[in-house]
């Protein structure tokens, strides 16, 4: 069936309009408003938890700007990423989210890392599939996931370089001038939920036949309505580099991160219409996550160091020689220049 571009942008305008009242009516809503300002206060703790880990000292409000821009752009990449939850057709109804944060929580412990939910999310899929518990929609949950990282490559390109943190680390017996790129973003998110109810005519959206892409609907009518509901959510990254520029570091890390979240959703989309792909999906959430990050560390171990100047750097072993944070000014100041 042929779709008209008039049609398509007369829909985005559409969900677009539902989801700004949506949000507008959380933002007034006390509840939601101190959520997200405890959220932000958060966020603003962090920065200014890694600038005193810095060896610079960064100029007054620094750590409150960083905060501010993150959470602007978090909103702004909330709006990109409810938008693809919607026309994706993902439906928070079964996608077992208590389960999924005790999952997180859980393999946390083994590893930080693994407060994610590529590995939570891979873990119960693989548990639903061999075991039926708990009860869950596979591709649904893929695909939140997929939409998630998405998001958060999106937002480490436009600004993961922003205000790096230079630092020093020993790596293999060797001292290294490096940047510690670290970032988080608040995200009000507008997500469906499927509904008994009838649905408002006045606040209703018909959508396309091909509408949603994800078929994963077997138990529902297939004249099912659905709600938007407000969610918040707060997305990280961080690594530290020292073979690279932070803005080189940085588009290499979306990328790869963006490749992962588009072969997932896909795979959630396929496995949606044919069930044999749940497996295959359910195991490429971890250990694709997995891939992104050795990717990271392969380039980084192979890559050369930052270049420094050839004084001796064993007069600067001292962590808390002021020679030593005065030469790192030095080179961070050089390296922003290119």
């Amino acid at each position: 069936m042929r779709v008209k571009e008039g049609e398509v942008l007369q829909l985005l305008l559409s969900i677009l309009s539902l989801m700004g009242r949506v949000l507008l009516e959380s933002f007034s809503s006390w509840p939601f408003l101190m959520i997200f300002v405890l959220l932000f206060i958060i966020v603003v703790w962090q920065y200014k938890r890694l600038e005193e880990m810095s060896v610079v000292k960064p100029s007054p409000g620094r750590y409150l700007r960083s905060a501010l821009m993150s959470s602007l752009l978090g909103i702004l990449g909330g709006v990109l990423g409810s938008l693809c939850l919607i026309l994706i057709g993902i439906d928070l109804t079964n996608i077992a989210i208590m389960q999924l944060w005790l999952a997180a929580l859980i393999l946390m412990l083994i590893n930080a890392r693994f407060l994610c939910f590529a590995y939570a999310g891979g873990f119960l899929s693989l548990l639903y599939i061999f075991t039926g518990y708990p009860d869950l929609d596979v591709p649904q949950l893929m695909g939140l996931i997929a939409v998630l990282h998405m998001m958060e490559s999106l937002l480490i390109l436009a600004n993961g370089s922003y205000n790096p943190l230079p630092v020093y680390v020993k790596i293999g017996g060797e001292l290294r001038v490096g940047f510690n790129l670290q970032k988080f973003w608040p995200i009000p998110l507008v997500a469906l939920m499927s509904s008994g109810m009838l649905a408002d005519p006045g606040t209703s959206i018909n959508m396309p036949d091909w509408w949603p892409l994800l078929k994963g609907y077997s138990a529902m009518a297939p004249a099912q309505n659905y709600v938007l509901l407000p969610v918040l959510a707060v997305l990280g990254y961080g690594e530290i580099c020292t073979t690279s520029k932070p803005a080189q570091r940085v588009r290499k890390s979306a990328f790869n991160l963006l490749l992962f979240s588009i072969t997932l959703l896909i795979l959630a989309v396929l496995s949606s219409r044919w069930s044999p792909l749940l497996l295959i999906t359910a195991l490429f959430a971890p250990l694709g996550h997995e891939a992104v990050i050795w990717l990271g560390k392969l380039e980084e171990s192979r890559g050369k160091a930052l270049q420094i100047p050839a004084e001796p750097v064993t007069k600067y072993v001292i962590i808390n020689d002021a020679r030593f944070d005065r030469f790192l000014i030095r080179l961070w100041r050089r390296i922003k220049k290119h």
